[in-house]
């Protein structure tokens, strides 16, 4: 289960998890702790975009890219194409976050596989509030210099990325 912290909730872990789908617990105190952190199931909230409109709302589900004879794992956002000189593709997507408004977070960027897969009987989103969320990341660039530069950059453009293997 992918998981990170509610939507709006500062203080916690920045970086999102993939919990065991059976846990194991040490000693575990009953009851909510006003003051510890907290995770929360995490959705895709996808809009405005039609290749990927049908997975908005949906459950994300946890993923492991296993190359047992690779050394090394590159992560590349900007493009989903791999160097030629020896990289193997290992999948091409979208560059993936929390959006960025008031009740968001900042969060981990993530590689998530063009062909994403979904956690079945998931949609919509719950009505206590307790999840997290993955939207594109756009680029927004700067045609006077001190920033991301427009020509290579389209501003607004959905970032693609690669996760590469060698």
């Amino acid at each position: 289960f992918r998981c990170g912290n509610k939507l709006g909730d500062s203080g916690g872990g920045a970086n999102q998890l993939c919990l065991s789908q059976n846990p194991v617990y040490d000693s575990p105190v009953a009851g909510v702790g006003a003051e510890r952190s907290f995770v929360n199931g995490m959705e895709y909230q996808i809009t405005n975009f039609p290749h990927l409109q049908s997975k908005g709302w949906h459950d994300v589900p946890c993923a492991v890219c296993l190359a047992p004879a690779r050394v090394a794992k590159l992560v590349i956002p900007g493009t989903n194409v791999c160097p030629s000189n020896g990289w193997t593709r290992e999948y091409g997507g979208y560059l993936m976050s929390n959006r960025v408004h008031s009740q968001h977070r900042r969060s981990m960027h993530v590689c998530v596989d063009r062909e994403m897969q979904v956690i079945p009987r998931t949609e919509g989103a719950p009505a206590d509030g307790k999840r997290d969320c993955l939207d594109l990341v756009e680029t927004r660039c700067s045609p006077s210099g001190g920033g991301i530069p427009c020509g290579p950059y389209v501003d607004g453009y959905e970032l693609t990325c690669a996760v590469c293997t060698k």
